[in-house]
């Protein structure tokens, strides 16, 4: 999925300005709507990406609100949203380490 894995590279690296709260919020909650008919219809999407989108959108919605660091809580965000539905904390470390270049 380029789409979601651009956006969430978006979301984690960009700068307080390049999102509003409110962009940030439709995005998750529009993504999070199609996430739940598509899993609910048993259609094979994915749902590591889409679950990784939607948490970075709900983080950043909250950091910027609260004039926090964006990038740091969208990562935050990415994980716990994934750790809560999925629960494989290996998988999330590696998936969120990878993504955010950390290992370098």
């Amino acid at each position: 999925n380029p789409f979601g894995a651009v956006g969430i590279n978006l979301l984690f690296h960009e700068h307080e300005a390049t999102f509003s709260v409110k962009a940030c919020v439709i995005a998750g909650v529009i993504n999070l709507l199609v996430l739940l008919v598509v899993f609910g219809i048993y259609i094979g999407a994915g749902i590591f990406i889409p679950l990784l989108y939607i948490g970075a959108c709900f983080g950043r919605a909250l950091a910027v609100y609260f004039h926090l660091n964006p990038m740091s809580y969208s990562v935050i965000g990415a994980a716990a949203m994934l750790g809560g539905v999925v629960r494989v904390l290996i998988s999330i470390t590696t998936i969120i380490v990878h993504t955010t270049y950390l290992s370098h």
